[in-house]
């Protein structure tokens, strides 16, 4: 449970561009170190850490083109998108620009709260000092690495599904709709971010909206009544399945 003090701040950090922005070299460093450090790595393979990364390299680097026409090209920054590598090595990354960003900070900068899901980062942030702790993550890799800041506004921040609400010293939270949402919300996800107070609205939202595109209402009405009926328990998930069913038009 995060308690918020009267100078707390919450904001958003997100990296612009990140696969095909990181710096590979950087990137293929920090995996070896990690790899040297891995006490179980000669249980996994045979391979030492500096073949794996000879290896990698190739996959990321020399093998990483594409064809166009008659042509071919070589993508010479950043991790390829679409190669199941690249999601590792940009959370190799970024993991890397964390150690050293905490680690060079002045210390009355440092968020209360660092928490990062890929690129987007959730924090709490001291009130002024949240645009110092941006710049200093800039600038440890200036050429290629920008991060942008979002603001709460009105004690509100919406992050990734989730609006974060800010209530006196404590965070409540609910499903973040963008304008251009398509309103296909599920219960569960419903269920898993809402608060108590906001749940019962987001899911006659949801019954509203299938309603609405020719479902059943006593269909609607008892998948909703046996996915709150579960506990909420994020470790153990229930999918809201439904079918397709087209509208005849007379």
């Amino acid at each position: 449970m995060v308690t918020l003090g009267p100078s707390d701040m919450l904001v958003s950090y997100d990296v612009k561009d990140l696969f095909t922005s990181i710096p590979m070299d950087v990137t293929l460093n920090a995996l070896e170190k990690r790899l040297d450090k891995d006490s179980t790595l000669s249980q996994q393979t045979s391979l030492r850490a500096f073949h794996v990364k000879k290896l990698v390299s190739f996959c990321m680097k020399e093998a990483n083109y594409v064809q166009f026409g008659e042509q071919c090209f070589t993508q010479n920054s950043g991790a390829p998108m679409g190669s199941s590598l690249s999601p590792v090595q940009t959370e190799v990354f970024m993991e890397h620009l964390e150690q050293i960003a905490f680690s060079t900070s002045n210390g009355s900068i440092v968020p209360v709260l660092f928490e990062r899901y890929v690129d987007d980062v959730f924090a709490i942030t001291k009130s002024g000092e949240d645009g110092a702790f941006l710049n200093h993550l800039n600038s440890r890799f200036p050429t290629c690495i920008s991060f942008t800041i979002e603001k709460e506004e009105d004690g509100r921040l919406p992050f990734l599904d989730a609006l974060v609400i800010r209530e006196g010293d404590r965070l409540k939270m609910t499903v973040y709709r963008k304008l251009t949402h398509s309103d296909s919300g599920m219960v569960e996800r419903a269920r898993a971010i809402c608060d108590e107070e906001f749940l019962a609205k987001e899911l006659g939202h949801i019954k509203t909206t299938f309603f609405s595109n020719g479902y059943p209402a006593a269909l609607i009405s008892s998948a909703i009544t046996h996915a709150t009926a579960q506990r909420r328990n994020m470790c153990h998930v229930w999918l809201f399945h439904y079918s397709y069913c087209p509208i005849t038009m007379v």
